[in-house]
């Protein structure tokens, strides 16, 4: 009972330390002037890349919508820039609307190359219909789980001191219990912080291609002998579709046009059909009575 005691005691000394730890790394982040932010910041900038406002954590993005000559051919092209580049492909997709390809692509490439690809990239295309270019700041971002991961292998420190001195099997198991959760959450955190250095490394250049023959002229009033004659047989099958769909219709109801014409025919000739039957049915059997 009194190791149970104890092993509380250690429990609860350490959640204390590693609130303290936190609250410590909060105060340090804010203040810039105390030593032990100057120690911290430090041994920060030798584990990961600095952070400070001359050298900021920035992600660099672009979208671009280019008309071109061909789709395929111009994602191919981007494909074999993003090799040239040092980058590669993030995706990639074909797609058929209005009886035309179009297609889009996004690749990422190293920060210093950024510049010089979307300026090739803008080349291969007739023209550019729109373009927008930003950035992200994640330094915030990335300061905290730094500060978070920090925190998490402290207490995975502590938790490896109280596994050495525990005694009793219930309290190594507890104690392996904990270990465990917070192994996982370094992890989680250390894949967070891999994920941000990556995306911050590199920049993402995303590019919508839609060919020359389906875009609105860039001049009112011409004409496209290419766009006229997809147009026309776009209305050709639009049509087609409608005058086959009348077609059946009619050809399933026309067992009940021919009856309601032969009703209105006869009535018009006023002809009853109906008693016309029944005298031919009763007059053949009279006839075979007499008979």
């Amino acid at each position: 009972m009194k190791k149970v005691v104890v092993f509380l005691v250690l429990v609860l000394c350490l959640i204390s330390g590693s609130a303290c730890s936190s609250a410590s790394s909060v105060r340090e982040s804010t203040t810039g002037t105390t030593p032990a932010s100057s120690d911290y910041s430090q041994g920060a900038s030798n584990a990961t890349p600095a952070t400070t406002n001359s050298d900021r954590l920035v992600v660099q993005n672009a979208d671009i919508s280019l008309i071109v000559k061909d789709v395929t051919e111009t994602r191919d092209t981007i494909v074999d820039l993003a090799a040239k580049y040092e980058g590669y492909v993030i995706s990639s997709n074909l797609y058929s609307r209005n009886l035309a390809l179009t297609g889009s692509i996004s690749i990422r490439v190293p920060e210093d190359n950024y510049v010089p690809a979307l300026e090739e990239i803008r080349t291969l295309g007739v023209r550019i219909t729109a373009e927008r270019t930003y950035t992200e700041d994640v330094t915030e971002q990335y300061t905290d789980l730094q500060a978070r991961l920090k925190n998490a292998q402290a207490t995975e420190a502590q938790y490896i001191a109280l596994l050495d001195r525990a005694e009793e099997v219930e309290d190594i198991l507890k104690i392996q219990s904990y270990l465990s959760q917070v192994r996982q959450t370094i992890e989680q955190l250390q894949g967070q912080i891999k994920y941000l250095e990556s995306t911050t490394s590199t920049a993402l250049i995303s590019v919508t291609l839609e060919p020359e023959s389906s875009s609105q002229p860039l001049v009112q009033g011409e004409w496209d002998i290419k766009a006229t004659v997809k147009s026309a047989a776009r209305g050709f099958l639009k049509f087609g579709k409608f005058f086959v769909t009348v077609v059946i219709w009619i050809a399933l109801f026309i067992p009940l046009w021919g009856i309601i014409l032969a009703i209105v025919l006869l009535r018009k000739h006023h002809i009853n059909p109906f008693r016309s039957l029944n005298n031919k049915i009763h007059g053949r059997s009279d006839s075979k009575n007499n008979k």
